[in-house]
């Protein structure tokens, strides 16, 4: 996890935030004022993430349990709501915006919906 939260604050830097870890979340600020809050899991513990969050938190989640994440939505419909007010993100994708080469503040958004969060297509293959 401390990869990711580099990579979230290497990402804030380029966009000219400052930035600040507690805990399990980085936060970015302009001037003082708390723009984004990154709320990183190492599971789908959504619930738990979701305790604390306000309206500039942004759910960081292993792109190993975005599958598993759609599903917790899709069977409590009070949890689905609850994520409609945050962005959930996969690690995968904060690894690739380092590679946007005309990553701003404006696309930054457009970038962060670019890989929404989706119930896997096919079956778990059982050995």
């Amino acid at each position: 996890m401390k990869i990711i939260f580099g990579l979230i604050e290497k990402i804030g830097k380029r966009l000219n935030y400052q930035s600040s870890v507690n805990d399990k979340v980085v936060t970015w600020k302009d001037n003082g004022r708390v723009v984004k809050k990154f709320n990183v899991l190492a599971s789908a513990l959504l619930n738990r993430a979701l305790e604390h969050a306000d309206e500039q938190t942004i759910i960081v989640i292993p792109g190993g349990r975005a599958a598993l994440a759609a599903y917790k939505q899709e069977r409590d419909p009070s949890l689905k709501v609850r994520l409609k007010k945050h962005k959930l993100v996969k690690y995968r994708l904060l690894r690739s915006l380092l590679e946007v080469p005309i990553l701003t503040r404006e696309t930054f958004e457009e970038q962060v919906a670019s890989d929404p969060v989706e119930e896997s297509k096919g079956q778990l293959m059982m050995f």
